[in-house]
């Protein structure tokens, strides 16, 4: 039998920057200014896209119902978020709830994986900044989740020893893949509270507080698209020993409110889950 010689494998040429610098525009989002009214209680104007390619990792360029749907909650429970310190995870490039919860807290720290989102959080935070409560110190950070030596450096440095009371996240759990990563950061956050308030575990209440009123905590708004996601959710919950608790995801909203989230999108299903250590 004749022997056929193996097929030469031709090295892929290398790519021009020219066209690579094409590729960039062709995927990477094109930003507007665009107005965010959240009934006569907050406006914010913000650099959003919208529309985002999800071959280029760039779904946080745009603004999610689910997060407008975490705003909504924050500016309905003023009193919680009063004061706090307070990091978002996956904020994306506008940021909407972190900078919501900015006219409330002492400490926001907006976060994302993407440097190129987070050059556009820099701006909005720079937008927004005369809707901030006197005092308040917002910043944004580069962080992907799992890096525990990039998160430890962001808290030493937005923190200064302090412990962070609430975890903000919207529609960050839509990738199945990175929900251990994602667990993980929650429960190393929940480690540092735990580490700065001087070892004490269990979330701290005030008396009468509703049940998931208490710090520290995670809050995070979300459409459910995955049977396999939830399942996920819930097992990662119980091997980071995290008491979960399910709520309403529009029954804090008022009608019109609730009117609008519940016709924004056929068969859309929200969801609104509160971590915390147990």
């Amino acid at each position: 039998m004749q022997e056929v010689p193996a097929a030469k494998s031709a090295a892929a040429p290398p790519i021009d920057d020219d066209v690579e610098d094409a590729m960039h525009s062709l995927f990477a989002p094109q930003y507007s200014l665009a107005t965010f009214r959240f009934g006569e209680e907050k406006s914010l104007q913000i650099k959003t896209s919208l529309s985002s390619s999800t071959d280029y990792d760039m779904t946080g360029a745009i603004v999610w119902p689910a997060s407008e749907l975490l705003c909504w909650f924050i500016l309905k429970h003023p009193d919680f978020f009063r004061g706090r310190r307070i990091i978002e995870l996956g904020s994306g490039a506008s940021a909407l709830p972190g900078l919501v919860v900015s006219g409330l807290a002492s400490i926001v720290c907006l976060t994302d994986g993407m440097p190129e989102l987070i050059e556009k959080t820099v701006e909005n935070i720079d937008i927004n900044k005369a809707t901030f409560a006197p005092g308040t110190s917002v910043s944004a950070h580069v962080l992907r989740w799992g890096d525990d030596d990039s998160l430890a450096a962001t808290l030493h440095e937005e923190f200064h020893g302090q412990p962070v009371d609430v975890i903000l996240g919207a529609d960050i759990v839509v990738w199945e893949n990175v929900l251990p990563q994602l667990f993980h950061t929650i429960g190393r956050i929940f480690a540092h509270h735990r580490a700065a308030a001087g070892g004490s575990n269990p979330p701290v209440g005030a008396e009468g507080e509703a049940a998931w009123a208490h710090v520290p905590c995670a809050v995070l708004t979300y459409q459910r698209r995955f049977l396999s996601g939830e399942r996920t959710m819930a097992q990662l919950a119980e091997t980071e020993h995290f008491r979960v608790l399910r709520l309403d995801a529009l029954g804090f909203l008022g009608p019109e409110e609730k009117e609008r989230f519940a016709a924004s999108e056929h068969g859309v299903d929200y969801a609104l889950m509160v971590l915390m250590p147990q």
